[in-house]
C-alpha cells in the first residue's frame, strides 16, 4: 500500500510540474520576448543560443550599424545585446543569458553539476575576453580610415590569442571530469553551450584544429540535439564578427 501511495504521490507531482512548466511556457509566449543585436555572433550567439536551446520563442531583431547611430541614444547603458520582455528591458550579457536559463527548459542540475557547469561557462568566457579584448585594442591602434589594415590586424591578434588560450579549455573539462557528449551526462547545461560558442569562434578564425578534443566531442554531440542543429542552419552565414 505505501509504494502504491508513493507511486501515485511521484506521478501527482510530475502532472503539476508539467502543468505549471507549459502554463509558463505560453506566459511567454503571449508576453513576447525581443532579443536586439547586430547581424553577427559577437556577444549575441550566447544570448540567440540559450534562448534556442532553453525553447524560448523570440523575435530576433537584427540592427545595422548606421541604424545603430541613433538607436543607441534609448538603450540602457548606450549598449547591445538587450533583451525585451512585457515591461522589463534587459541589458548585459550574462544577465539575458541568466533570465534565459530561468525562464528556458534546459534540463535541471543538481547543485554539484550546476557548479560543473560554471566552472566551464566562467572559463569560456574568460577565454573569450582574452580574446576580443586584445583584438579589439590592436585595432584601434590604427587609424581609423584604414579599414582593411584595421580588420587583418583584428584578425591576426584575435586568432594568436584564442590558440595561446584554448588550453585553459582542456584543463578545466579535465577537472570537472567532463563527459564525452556533455559535461554532466544526458544533461545539456550553459557550460555545453559555451563550449558550442568557442567552437564557432575557432571555426570563424580558422584554428578549429586548436580546439581540445574533449571540447570538439561535445560540440560534435550537441549538434544531435533538434533545436541546436536548427539554430546551427539558421546561424550558417552569420559571421563572429564584422570584419
Amino acid at each position: 500500500m505505501f509504494g502504491i501511495l508513493l507511486i501515485y504521490s511521484f506521478l501527482s507531482l510530475s502532472v503539476i510540474f508539467y502543468s505549471q512548466f507549459k502554463q509558463r511556457i505560453v506566459f511567454l509566449q503571449k508576453m513576447g520576448v525581443e532579443f536586439v543585436y547586430f547581424d553577427i555572433h559577437g556577444l549575441g550567439v550566447m544570448p540567440r543560443m540559450v534562448l534556442a536551446a532553453g525553447g524560448v520563442d523570440f523575435t530576433d531583431t537584427r540592427v545595422t550599424f548606421p541604424q545603430w547611430a541613433e538607436m543607441k541614444k534609448t538603450m540602457p547603458l548606450g549598449q547591445v545585446p538587450i533583451l525585451k520582455t512585457d515591461g522589463l528591458t534587459v541589458n548585459q550579457s550574462n544577465a539575458i543569458i541568466n533570465w534565459t536559463v530561468r525562464n528556458g527548459d534546459l534540463p535541471k542540475l543538481s547543485c554539484e553539476e550546476n557548479s560543473k557547469s560554471d566552472m566551464v561557462a566562467e572559463t569560456c568566457r574568460e577565454v573569450f575576453d582574452g580574446v576580443r579584448m586584445p583584438a579589439f585594442a590592436a585595432m584601434r591602434a590604427i587609424d581609423e580610415d584604414k579599414k582593411e589594415e584595421r580588420g587583418a590586424e583584428f584578425r591576426k591578434v584575435a586568432k594568436a590569442k584564442l590558440v595561446e588560450q584554448l588550453p585553459k579549455i582542456e584543463t578545466i573539462l579535465k577537472h570537472v571530469g567532463a563527459g564525452e557528449n556533455s559535461i554532466n551526462a544526458g544533461k545539456i547545461c550553459l557550460g555545453d553551450l559555451y563550449l558550442l560558442n568557442i567552437g564557432l569562434l575557432a571555426y570563424d578564425l580558422g584554428v578549429c584544429d586548436s580546439v581540445p578534443a574533449p571540447a570538439m566531442a561535445i560540440n560534435k554531440a550537441l549538434k544531435n540535439n533538434d533545436r541546436i542543429a536548427a539554430f546551427f542552419v539558421k546561424e550558417k552565414d552569420t559571421k563572429f564578427f564584422p570584419f
